[in-house]
């Protein structure tokens, strides 16, 4: 099955959730940058439950959710 996600916004958080089992795997609070010109991520979740998600690799999260950012936000899948 092809791997594909909802992505929202709502009250400075990014939500990532698998389409195709409806949970929610990743979410990245977003912080203003002071000067106005953009967002960082000042924390990020992962779900660990292993009945809705099985990858324990924090560095494959990382890569994935960057992935996610670059190609499903920035550029647009």
């Amino acid at each position: 099955m092809e791997d594909k996600w909802f992505i929202y916004f709502e009250n400075g958080w990014l939500y990532f959730h698998r389409s195709w089992t409806g949970f929610g795997i990743y979410k990245a609070q977003l912080k203003k940058e002071p000067d106005g010109n953009g967002n960082s991520i000042s924390e990020f979740w992962v779900e660990r439950n292993q009945k809705k998600y099985i990858n324990k690799d924090d560095h494959k999260d990382i890569q994935t959710f960057s992935l996610l950012i670059t190609r499903g936000l920035l550029e647009g899948f």
